[in-house]
């Protein structure tokens, strides 16, 4: 919890600096209730009171700051003055540098809300909301319904100890949420009435639970069939690592277990556990007068593991098949895969596993020891990657050894076409010279003649 103070121009400095270090800011908004606990400074009430201009500066300072501010925690256990919280709502209006915000307190209901909601309906940089004992219900969480549905950066949502949540509520508030496909729920808590000032009925049913499973599924009155809604919830959830259910009645280890049993595995069988839920972390679920559950069963819920999701399922695998060194049948290990299991069992179990598992029969070792290394089957795939490109090629010499053949074939019977032209021409040459021939004969007989003729005349 931040320092809490009434005047917001004690952080106005502090958003002035230059700095990396993130800031908590932490304010106090009209009269605090009876017995209320806070952290203020050790002056007058006049002193830590402030006027609408500081709201107005402290927003601001906000909007120029760079600093990183990790909080903003309000809190008011009376009634508050709508006109500074709306000035400091419209404010925020456009901060992007506000991680998580804390709205706490009695005095926090619809007019509250009312004055944020233009800022929380902008926002899509907050992580984690949280309301802590304040008036949010049905009609009041209508008006932070756009911030749950259009954050994609939200993470955490918290409404602890928020005596007017009831079913509709929950439905609201998680219905905007499944309408948010960016978002990625982490952390989602829930918890019954805690305030021993207000009657302590509970108002969230197992109708409210049910919802409370199927948006598990997606993304109290909390009795053992409760939390068998949110286990079979669970087990197609990816996302959420912590679940704070509170004090409620009627839980016994039959509930506790039926959450770990969607954790660990409903058997086990192979299947059993590579399809368990590997991403949830702990839940948290406190003791109270009537039917509880047993230590054994709380402390193994609050302590499910401490790792990722890939290193859970890693260690699940390795569980069941230490197990079951001797016969991983069950397994149905393909062949390709095989180098991959004996890496895995070397590195987890050492030579012993790796020889055990070889050893027996059951396990079909030919898979693993006629199976090429890693080095030849990345070999074979670029051996394979040349042979591809090598038929690629046959096929282009093959078509272009065709166009080749047909270009000679065309160029054969040009050069025939050739031969055959001037043979004709020859041929009509030989043709005009006999005409010629043929026409000059007479000619040449009637000179012959007319030559004896004058022979003749000339003897006589």
């Amino acid at each position: 919890m931040p320092f809490l103070t009434r005047n917001p121009s004690h952080y106005i400095s502090a958003l002035q600096e230059e700095t990396t270090e993130p800031l908590h800011i932490g304010l106090i908004l009209g009269e605090e209730g009876a017995g209320a606990n806070v952290e203020v400074r050790t002056a007058s009430a006049a002193a830590m009171s402030a006027d609408d201009s500081s709201w107005r500066e402290l927003a601001s300072a906000m909007q120029n700051t760079s600093r990183s501010i990790r909080c903003i925690w309000l809190r008011s256990d009376g009634e508050v003055d709508d006109t500074a919280f709306r000035g400091l709502g419209q404010g925020l209006v456009g901060v992007v540098t506000v991680e998580s915000l804390v709205l706490e307190g009695h005095g926090i209901g619809a007019d509250e809300l009312a004055c944020l909601r233009e800022y929380l309906e902008k926002n899509n940089t907050l992580r984690g909301i949280k309301f802590a004992r304040t008036h949010l219900d049905a009609h009041s969480s209508m008006l932070v319904n756009d911030f749950f549905s259009g954050n994609p950066n939200l993470r955490v949502v918290d409404l602890t100890a928020n005596p007017w949540v009831d079913d509709e509520t929950i439905r609201r508030v998680l219905g905007a949420i499944m309408r948010n496909n960016g978002c990625r729920l982490e952390t989602l808590n829930i918890l019954e009435n805690q305030d021993g000032n207000i009657d302590s009925e509970v108002l969230i049913s197992e109708g409210g639970v049910d919802f409370i499973a199927f948006f598990l599924s997606r993304s109290g009155k909390f009795g053992d069939e409760g939390i068998k809604c949110i286990a079979a919830g669970l087990i197609a959830n990816t996302s959420i690592r912590r679940i704070d259910i509170g004090m409620a009645e009627g839980l016994t280890d039959i509930g506790g277990l039926a959450i770990l049993r969607v954790v660990q595995g409903r058997d086990e069988s192979w299947s059993s556990k590579t399809t368990s839920n590997h991403t949830l972390q702990s839940v948290h679920i406190k003791k109270n007068a009537g039917k509880s559950m047993s230590e054994s069963v709380i402390a193994k819920l609050q302590s499910i593991t401490n790792i990722d999701p890939h290193q859970t399922l890693q260690s699940k695998a390795w569980e069941y098949i230490n197990n079951n060194i001797n016969d991983l049948s069950s397994i149905n290990c393909d062949v390709k895969l095989g180098p991959y299991l004996l890496a895995f069992v070397s590195s987890r179990g050492g030579l012993d596993s790796l020889f055990s598992l070889l050893r027996s029969r059951k396990n079909a070792p030919e898979n693993f020891t006629n199976h090429p290394s890693p080095d030849k089957i990345r070999l074979t795939q670029i051996m394979e990657k040349i042979s591809r490109e090598n038929e690629v090629l046959k096929a282009l010499i093959k078509s272009e050894r065709r166009h080749r053949s047909h270009m000679r074939m065309r160029a054969s019977t040009i050069k025939d076409e050739g031969a055959n032209v001037q043979d004709h021409e020859e041929v009509e040459q030989c043709e005009r010279k006999t005409i010629a021939r043929c026409l000059l004969l007479p000619l040449f007989k009637i000179c012959e003649t007319c030559k004896f003729l004058i022979g003749l005349l000339k003897e006589i």
